[in-house]
């Protein structure tokens, strides 16, 4: 029987968090030490949902098993574009597959930046405009983009043509400018920031 879990939870008071302290839910980059604490048990709710898409009871989902598993407000799946990227980003075994501590990281961090959608999504449409984006991207990533940026940007990631984005897209969005902004500082030589985010957006399509 197919689960799918609408992430329907009180929204994120408060200023909405930077990218990296978002990114402080994610697991570590390796797994703990031997002699460190053993971890906080599973959220039961997490445990259930997770039970209910791992299909062949093997204790890991595949990518298109999180993509059964995440819907946004309106009931729409993500996209499997943002469930590889979460899969990339929470993988921490590389094995390809997601594991039940690594999805409780996925369902974390997916709650977290719907808090800060909500925040932007001023009329609680499911969907922000270009306006509402342009000021979110600014004080996430402490940076103005320029109207040709946002543009791009909004083309990339809209909600079937609306020119408008939802959950699902804000989250790919935000992941992939904070991975770029890294790339940057070491791969950007000789290219103007935006040009060279632009660039990486596209070859991520």
């Amino acid at each position: 029987q197919s689960f799918q879990y609408n992430f329907n939870q009180p929204a994120y008071e408060g200023p909405p968090p930077s990218y990296e302290e978002s990114m402080a839910m994610a697991p570590p980059a390796r797994p703990a030490a031997p002699s460190a604490p053993q971890p906080q048990p599973v959220n039961p709710e997490v445990a259930m949902w997770f039970a209910a898409v791992d299909e062949n009871n093997d204790g890991s989902i595949t990518v298109q098993e999180l993509q059964e598993a995440l819907v946004t407000d309106d009931w729409r799946h993500f996209t499997l574009s943002t469930c590889r990227l979460l899969v990339s980003m929470f993988d921490v075994d590389k094995s390809g597959f997601i594991e039940l501590g690594e999805f409780e990281a996925i369902y974390n961090f997916v709650q977290r930046w719907r808090g800060i959608f909500m925040s932007y999504d001023a009329d609680n449409s499911g969907l922000i405009d270009s306006k509402e984006l342009a000021s979110a991207l600014q004080q996430i990533h402490s940076r103005q983009f320029s109207p040709h940026f946002l543009h791009v940007a909004q083309r990339r990631f809209q909600q079937n043509g609306s020119g408008e984005m939802n959950l699902d897209g804000f989250i790919s969005l935000n992941a992939l400018i904070s991975r770029y902004s890294r790339d940057y500082e070491t791969n950007g030589r000789g290219q103007a920031f935006e040009e060279f985010l632009i660039r990486s957006l596209n070859s991520s399509a």
